[in-house]
């Protein structure tokens, strides 16, 4: 058994502690409206990105439905559910779009 008397020596000296840059939480929610078949319903913003979304909550989607979506200054923009998978679904955008605006 080894001799654990004796703390373990450094020869180096250990790396200065670095502030991290300040973080802010981001909460972004997505209106989807499908075909006027029913009430819009709201999902939380996984991933943005300027072609598509991944939501959560898309208990009511299926994969080929148009729908309209509206995240943040973003309005009425037509997407397509290309997949659903643990209650979560990707969408693709019609037309690309500025992730920025979604946020405001």
């Amino acid at each position: 058994m080894p001799d654990r008397s004796t703390a373990p020596s450094h020869d180096h000296e250990p790396a200065p502690i670095v502030p991290r840059a300040q973080r802010g939480s981001v909460l972004l929610i997505a209106t989807i409206e499908h075909d006027g078949k029913q009430e819009p319903t709201r999902h939380r913003v996984r991933d943005l990105s300027t072609g598509g979304v991944r939501i959560d909550n898309a208990l009511v989607l299926r994969v080929g439905d148009t729908v309209t979506v509206s995240i943040g200054a973003v309005h009425a923009l037509a997407a397509t559910v290309r997949w659903i998978r643990d209650g979560l679904a990707g969408l693709a955008f019609a037309a690309a779009i500025d992730p920025e605006q979604a946020r405001k």
